[in-house]
């Protein structure tokens, strides 16, 4: 399935440093046309929240 990417990007919100939130948004990339898949907000880090290994504010790019 070349063409096809998604991409998450999870930042520190309000504030970048101190949160108190983070926040996640999810992009789907197909023949070249982005689109927003998903938004998430957790109170504890990403990872944590789903009891697994998370991006943990690090970008994080799967090519399918």
């Amino acid at each position: 399935m070349a063409g096809h990417r998604r991409e998450s990007f999870w930042t520190r919100w309000p504030d970048a440093e101190a949160g108190p939130l983070w926040a996640g948004i999810h992009v789907h990339e197909r023949a070249g046309v982005a689109v927003i898949v998903g938004v998430e907000v957790f109170t504890e880090p990403p990872g944590d929240a789903r009891s697994a290994p998370g991006p943990a504010a690090a970008d994080h790019t799967d090519d399918l």
